[in-house]
């Protein structure tokens, strides 16, 4: 991912995608794609952290890509962007996964920024937590695989514990005394 967050902008107008990079290049790694059969290919091709998407474009909606990019990889966080504003839109990208929807031509150029500014920490966050549960279970499985190497070490341990106390308790020489102590403290 690098230090700057990677942004996916997806418009079939030429002049709000590049009004949309120019908002946002500086800041993040930006690359744009005028369809959303494009975008579906440069998703497969590189990992985002956000895909900002137009919803109404001539090729396939912007619903049905982002539909497409979360079958193919659930992690970036998609930003849909429309000039035609419609609640029942907005509650069914919400519900296939976009993080937020706003409203073209953008009033706040700062509030675009922000908004694809809270989809890369959102990314961020949800990839050190992917990675915090990827080293939590190996830990579980080391813990597991000691205490299964436990399990199998007491067994022949407390055998030599016990025959080194049954044999001390009968009678021997000092050296074979003095041995089967030193056995014994080292399995104990």
């Amino acid at each position: 991912m690098g230090n700057k967050g990677s942004v996916l902008i997806v418009d079939d107008e030429l002049g709000a995608r590049e009004s949309m990079r120019m908002i946002l290049k500086g800041k993040f790694d930006v690359s744009t794609a005028e369809s959303g059969i494009k975008a579906i290919e440069l998703v497969k091709e590189k990992q985002y952290d956000v895909v900002v998407l137009d919803i109404r474009m001539p090729d396939i909606s912007g619903i049905e890509v982002l539909e497409k990019i979360k079958q193919m990889d659930p992690s970036p966080e998609v930003m849909m962007v429309t000039a035609y504003a419609a609640l029942d839109t907005a509650k069914n990208a919400m519900r296939l996964g976009a993080y937020d929807y706003i409203e073209k031509p953008f009033k706040n150029f700062d509030e675009f920024r922000e908004i694809v500014t809270k989809g890369v920490e959102r990314k961020l966050k949800a990839s050190r937590t992917h990675q915090l549960v990827a080293q939590l279970e190996k830990l579980s499985t080391i813990g597991q695989m000691a205490s299964e190497i436990m399990h199998e070490l007491a067994a022949p341990i407390t055998g030599v514990i016990g025959y080194s106390e049954f044999l001390l308790s009968q009678e021997c020489d000092d050296i074979i005394k003095d041995s089967l102590k030193k056995i014994n403290t080292e399995a104990e």
